[in-house]
């Protein structure tokens, strides 16, 4: 049913013309005005049934606040503005039911926020591989990094392929689990979103801001207006091998030293960070499961620079207690940007660079692993890894 059916909400009449063959429709907040000029556009309708979808719902959405610069796009769900994929608006139909109970005193809701709210709640995995809501964890891990890790606080998530753990608690999607959130895709989406908003005030943090994503844009913007001039966007790498240039302040003798430097250097957890493509460099998220397993201390891995957006929040915001692990790589092919006189290489590179000097910037161990052969370089790391 997913993809049926295209709900796009637009702030102007301008965007309308965009999509033919769809239906426009006002919405109202639910106090009767109409907050701003908000249209529904139900496209990619291949029959009468999914063209009358929207009528059929029993639960609107209530637009209150949609595009309010204070809520973050994370957190946009409810209020609308970006697209949201619905089969018969049976993801918001499940939401709205699930949210009626999210007031009461000791909602699953409530309950959820205070035990995250817990220390010993500070890591916490999340395992949907038997799930029917793969991919959920990755959402939820932003939803939650980025919300709470702020002003030296914070959750941090940790999206694992098993089930179980001896250094931080697992919530899975099924009823095997012991600690389980079971429900179907539209409640799972509500209920995480009122769980992150609660946390934040058990926390003592502002859930809708991110100010140190902006700050590690700035760094990038910073860095390519000044490209040639600037020293980190031409640092010789301190050590080589003939698939991985490496930098790094420490000095070691080689890969397993430096990788075990990082492991030392850490006062909380591990955070692997790679700028790769998750496709074609795929089998370098075993290195998460290598690297925790060797190190014993909590282990996250993100994409770069979808990670910037998630993670990257809590490892500038949040404790500051990481040890992290840039992989960046060259490239066959790169894409001119129009206008930019650069390619997407250099701005890949100087998102990286940027938030190396973010973490830097606090005293944080930072490890960068620069790829001259991918395939060769993953293969490499991961034997090192396997062998600590």
């Amino acid at each position: 049913m997913l993809g049926t059916t295209l709900l796009r909400v637009t702030e102007s009449e301008g965007n309308v013309d965009r999509l033919r063959g769809g239906r426009s429709r006002r919405f109202r907040g639910s106090d009767g005005a109409v907050h701003r000029r908000l249209w529904i556009l139900l496209a990619r309708s291949s029959s009468h049934g999914s063209r009358s979808a929207y009528a059929r719902c029993r639960h609107r959405v209530d637009l209150v606040g949609a595009g309010h610069q204070r809520v973050s796009g994370r957190l946009r769900l409810e209020v609308g503005r970006d697209v949201l994929a619905v089969g018969d608006c049976g993801l918001l139909d499940d939401a709205a039911e699930a949210m009626q109970e999210f007031t009461t005193p000791h909602s699953t809701a409530v309950r959820m926020a205070a035990q995250l709210a817990d220390p010993r709640f500070a890591y916490c995995g999340f395992y949907d591989a038997d799930s029917e809501v793969p991919g959920l964890g990755d959402w939820i891990e932003q939803l939650i990094a980025e919300s709470t890790g702020k002003n030296g606080r914070g959750v941090l998530p940790i999206v694992t392929k098993k089930s179980e753990s001896d250094m931080y608690p697992v919530i899975g999607f099924t009823n095997k689990h012991e600690l389980a959130v079971v429900g179907p895709l539209g409640a799972q989406f509500i209920f995480w979103e009122w769980v992150t908003a609660l946390l934040g005030y058990l926390l003592n943090v502002d859930p809708f801001n991110q100010p140190n994503v902006t700050e590690s844009k700035e760094r990038t913007g910073a860095l390519l207006s000044d490209w040639e001039a600037s020293p980190l966007a031409h640092e010789r790498a301190i050590f080589e091998t003939s698939s991985i240039a490496i930098y790094s302040s420490a000095r070691c003798s080689d890969l397993s030293e430096y990788l075990k430097s990082s492991v030392e250097s850490s006062r909380g957890y591990l955070a692997i960070m790679a700028y790769l493509n998750r496709e074609k460099d795929s089998e370098i998220v075993e290195f998460r499961e290598v690297l925790e397993k060797k190190a014993k201390r909590p282990t996250t891995f993100g994409w770069g620079p979808r990670f910037l957006h998630s993670t990257g929040q809590f490892h500038k915001g949040g404790p500051l207690t990481g040890s992290f692990i840039q992989i960046t790589a060259d490239s066959t092919e790169d894409v001119e940007i129009p206008g930019a006189g650069y390619g997407f290489q250099r701005l890949i590179l100087a998102q990286a660079l940027g938030d190396n000097q973010a973490l830097v910037a606090r005293e944080l161990p930072v490890l960068r692993l620069h790829l001259k052969d991918r395939e060769m370089g993953i293969k490499e790391i991961l034997a090192v890894a396997r062998a600590l």
